[in-house]
């Protein structure tokens, strides 16, 4: 299994599914908080990630994620984590927020976002775009940024 970051870093990793490709970014966030890495993730259903490494790596140390039974939503039964209200891309603060006030481990659809925060401490947004009931897996965009909780 290998998880690519275009144009930067391969990592290889021994979980059964999943890869990623994004870039890292510096530029700010409309809160002034600096984007540590954005991209394109595939997960595995049952796999998850680690969003603290560079690039991410499969893992289920941040988040796990699986597909629904009727193939329509990604289900996150682990993680710290809280829904995005539909249309909104929220800030980090926004995001702090959302996951202090009410957290929760969601199935969410293709379109969906949740916040969530890693082990490390660091907040990211995650949004699934697609999932492949078949292939048994979810494409999900995430940004995460540097800044970590106090």
């Amino acid at each position: 299994m290998t998880a690519t970051v275009r144009e930067t870093v391969t990592a290889t990793s021994s979980a059964s599914a999943g890869g990623s490709t994004g870039t890292a970014e510096s530029s700010p966030s409309a809160s002034d908080s600096a984007i540590r890495w954005a991209g394109t993730i595939l997960v595995g259903g049952g796999s998850g990630f680690n969003l603290d490494t560079l690039p991410p790596e499969v893992d289920s140390s941040d988040f796990q994620a699986n597909v629904s039974d009727d193939g329509t939503q990604a289900n996150f039964p682990r993680g710290q984590m809280a829904v995005v209200p539909a249309g909104q891309d929220p800030s980090y603060e926004e995001c702090v927020l959302l996951v202090k006030t009410q957290p929760q481990n969601p199935g969410v659809s293709p379109g969906r976002s949740v916040c969530l925060v890693t082990d490390e401490k660091r907040v990211a947004v995650v949004t699934v775009t697609a999932v492949h009931r078949q292939a048994n897996n979810m494409s999900m965009h995430v940004s995460i940024w540097e800044n970590v909780l106090d």
